[in-house]
């Protein structure tokens, strides 16, 4: 029982941080879309895996959320990227594996972006 309100919870959290920043990027004037672009065939390259990068790119918009407002991905180059992205994951304390996914999306967003 316990496990299934858990479940309950953070369905309700995931709900309401998607909310946070819909309207957090409507205050900035941007659309969830130039916030965090979804993935799309543009990204996907020989070594990309979509699915990792889609489930980075809802972390991104969840879980970096939880401490500060949306930045759009591509208001940061790869360089502050490489630099931004393990120190976030660390405090945010997510796992190796959400880092990979956020790390993925990032990059490949900001290359269609730069083209």
């Amino acid at each position: 029982m316990k496990r299934l309100k858990s479940h309950s919870a953070h369905g309700i959290w995931r709900g309401l941080s998607a909310v946070l920043i819909m309207g957090l990027a409507g205050c900035a004037g941007l659309a969830l879309t130039e916030i965090a672009p979804p993935v799309n065939p543009g990204m996907l390259d020989s070594t990309a895996d979509a699915d990792a990068m889609s489930r980075g790119r809802q972390t991104y918009l969840t879980r970096c959320t939880t401490c500060h407002s949306a930045q759009a991905v591509r208001d940061y180059s790869l360089k502050e990227w490489e630099r931004i992205i393990p120190e976030m994951c660390r405090l945010a304390k997510l796992s190796p594996a959400q880092s990979a996914d956020i790390r993925a999306y990032v990059l490949a967003a900001i290359k269609i972006g730069k083209t």
